[in-house]
């Protein structure tokens, strides 16, 4: 995987929600409709897809699993490998997965203490999208 690392990855400035507010209102009410997984819209997946980084233009919003991949355990404070990865925020950042207990949830991964858990889908976090590497 190639990870972007650039300035946006830590920016408060370029913080996402992973639905918009129209439809995080509609997905509240009844967490079955399809207003939960659409990521339309200014949000991290279509700002992860609209990135043009490096010369490339395939980048997409990482899944839990990959996100969770890059957390070093070992470091706290930012719980991440700082020679790899220069721009990290001690902030929440966004996965692509849903968090199935509540669909109006995602799972994020906070690089403070390297912690996994959901949110809900209409809070602004970082972003840090990926790339399947050659």
């Amino acid at each position: 995987l190639m990870w972007q690392d650039d300035v946006n990855t830590s920016a408060v400035s370029a913080r996402k929600q992973w639905l918009t507010n129209d439809n995080f209102n509609v997905c509240f009410g009844d967490d079955t409709l399809p207003e939960c997984y659409d990521t339309s819209g200014d949000t991290a997946a279509s700002y992860c897809s609209d990135l043009s980084l490096g010369g490339f233009t395939d980048w997409r919003l990482p899944s839990r699993n990959e996100l969770a991949n890059i957390v070093n355990y070992g470091n706290s404070l930012p719980s991440i490998d700082g020679t790899v990865f220069q721009n990290t925020s001690l902030y929440f950042y966004w996965s692509s997965t849903t968090y199935e207990a509540l669909k109006y949830g995602a799972w994020t991964v906070v690089f403070s203490e390297g912690v996994v858990n959901g949110q809900q889908k209409i809070n602004s976090y970082n972003v840090r999208c990926v790339r399947d590497g050659q």
